[in-house]
């Protein structure tokens, strides 16, 4: 019928001219060629996009949305590419609030999780991006088994930065798995294998540095990793994996005290980062090469050029998107001042150091994460508490003293002090809450579930954790 119609549309037309698309189809074809042209080092084209996409998604919504549902996700990567991070989740969460109730494609529902996921970790939604990463698993079974690797790679990533590390290594040996039974001609499988291998690598130095009998254990595996990774990047030409691979392998021979061989790696991604290819995260390998060089010269004792490679890594800290490495930045510049004998500039920054500390523990108030992080934070008041008996300011001493003492007492009186306040019905809400949290948490520890299974149980911990 459809080509019945086509056939007389072009019988009626004048002669000499060709037939046209109706307007919306022909607006909609533009906005597609537009992102084929989409490169993140020309704001040109993401500018031009964004004006294809815009009038396509005006000529049809009112009328068949679900023809232009690809172009949202799109968009909010284009927007991403921009910086414009919170537009993009505005225009991801208006898709879903008007358009969930349409026969969408699941590949279409998998991208706009995938790419809300991608945005909240930019804006530091870890909790409600970890969120998304799961929603986006529930839609990725007609995928490639490399795309739904990426997925398990950013949730997995997602969950490490919140440290939860024994979530965070199941989502890598998932994609792992997946890899081995991947399609290798993929064009972006050898991507994602390298990606693989180096999250894997980064969650072990993590680790190590908790765990000080499998630390050197732990180093020389995430050693073997980022060279197996290595390996597959060696005739690339330089880009981001290139970059985290020589990051993570400086600071490992760092901290295994292996200056001389560390020196060379950090050295290179200090080379290669301003000249990358922009991709998603690379300004935080950028941040981060800077801050491992500036580790580099503390450990060495070369504490002028730890100051400025440090100062240089604090200008950069909003690119890590977490405060946690404004704490370390700001504690390590502490450190410089203090090893330099200028106690005035340490207390400043340690003091610093702490405030951050203290804007990070009220976000997480008596979350698991909060209690488990807060452990590696004590470094900060420790310092102040060196540098302020330094200066034989005594009083302030024991005052910071009483207050590191005193943290974890304060969760809990919080807490308590919370429950107090509930009204029966949401005291027995908030046991319930507790034990389905608990026995979420217990069986995700169990290695015999299934894919499907795995990923229900993450949805349900995400919720019952913002519930």
């Amino acid at each position: 019928m459809i080509a019945l119609l086509l056939s007389t549309l072009l019988l009626l037309a004048p002669v000499g001219t060709t037939w046209q698309p109706p307007p919306c189809e022909g607006l909609l074809e533009a906005a597609d060629r537009a992102y084929s042209a989409v490169d993140l080092t020309r704001p040109a084209t993401l500018h031009t996009y964004m004006a294809r996409s815009r009038e396509a998604r005006a000529c049809y919504t009112n009328t068949q949305p679900e023809r232009i549902a690809h172009l949202y996700p799109r968009e909010a990567h284009v927007l991403q590419g921009l910086e414009r991070h919170q537009e993009a989740l505005d225009l991801l969460d208006t898709f879903l609030n008007e358009f969930s109730a349409l026969p969408i494609d699941s590949t279409v529902l998998y991208w706009i999780y995938q790419k809300r996921g991608d945005v909240l970790y930019d804006l530091s939604n870890l909790n409600d991006g970890a969120g998304s990463y799961a929603r986006a698993l529930d839609y990725a079974a007609g995928e490639s088994k490399t795309l739904q690797a990426q997925t398990y790679l950013s949730y997995g990533l997602t969950l490490q930065r919140l440290r939860d590390f024994q979530a965070a290594g199941r989502n890598y040996r998932q994609a792992q798995r997946l890899l081995q039974y991947a399609d290798q001609s993929d064009r972006y499988w050898r991507d994602t294998q390298a990606r693989c291998l180096i999250l894997q690598a980064d969650l072990l130095l993590e680790q190590g540095a908790l765990n000080a009998a499998a630390r050197r254990d732990s180093l020389h595996k995430s050693i073997d990793l980022l060279n197996e990774s290595q390996a597959l990047l060696h005739d690339l030409p330089p880009n981001v994996r290139a970059l985290q691979v020589n990051v993570l392998l400086g600071d490992a021979y760092r901290i295994l005290g292996d200056l001389e061989t560390a020196y060379p790696h950090l050295r290179r991604a200090l080379e290669i980062a301003p000249a990358i290819p922009i991709q998603i995260d690379h300004k935080y390998w950028h941040y981060l090469a800077v801050y491992k060089m500036g580790s580099y010269y503390l450990q060495a004792e070369d504490y002028d050029r730890a100051e400025e490679t440090l100062l240089e890594a604090y200008a950069r800290v909003s690119d890590a998107h977490h405060l946690d490495h404004d704490r370390r930045v700001l504690s390590a510049l502490g450190y410089v001042y203090e090893r330099k004998g200028d106690l005035t500039q340490a207390t400043f920054y340690y003091r610093k150091g702490i405030a951050v500390t203290e804007r990070y523990r009220a976000s997480l108030r008596t979350t698991d994460w909060s209690a488990t992080a807060f452990s590696r934070w004590l470094g900060s008041y420790r310092s102040l508490v060196r540098v302020l008996l330094a200066q034989h300011e005594h009083a302030e001493a024991f005052q910071i003293l009483e207050q590191t003492r005193a943290r974890h007492l304060q969760d809990l009186r919080i807490q308590l002090q919370l429950q107090e306040g509930f009204s029966a019905v949401d005291s027995l809400r908030f046991d319930s809450l507790t034990t389905a949290l608990a026995q979420t948490m217990s069986r995700l520890a169990s290695d015999t579930l299934d894919a499907e299974e795995r990923n229900s149980l993450r949805l349900k911990r995400t919720q019952l954790t913002t519930a």
